[in-house]
This record gives structure tokens, sequence and C-alpha cells, in this order.
């Protein structure tokens, strides 16, 4: 997941995430090698769209 953010020009970084961080964020997804790109639109009370770099990033680990 992180080359293919990379190779469609997502800068990257790889941090301790607190819940704050968790609910301000624009978009979440979850990821694994089995299922690839999940979106996490719904946790507990905070609601998330399926956003673009999502949508990117599920398309191009597809194309992998």
């Amino acid at each position: 997941v992180l080359e293919a953010a990379r190779s469609i020009g997502l800068a990257i970084e790889e941090v301790p995430l607190w819940r704050s961080d968790i609910e301000g964020a624009g978009e979440l997804f979850i990821t694994n090698a089995v299922r690839g790109i999940r979106p996490v639109t719904a946790l507990e009370a905070s609601t998330w769209p399926i956003g673009d770099v999502t949508g990117k990033l599920a398309t191009t680990l597809a194309l992998w």
C-alpha cells in the first residue's frame, strides 16, 4: 500500500495515531493483504465519506 501510494504521488508518513487524529480525518480506510483497501464510513459517533484518496489508492492497488 505504501509503495502504491508513493507511485501516485501521495505523501506518506508512518506515525502513531491518537483518537483525535482519527476523529478529525477527512477520510479513513483500513487495509490488509487479503481484502485490499476498505473505506471506513462510520465508527462509533464519527462518520466519513468515501474519499478521493481511498478510491485512487484502491484503483491503483487493483492494477498491481
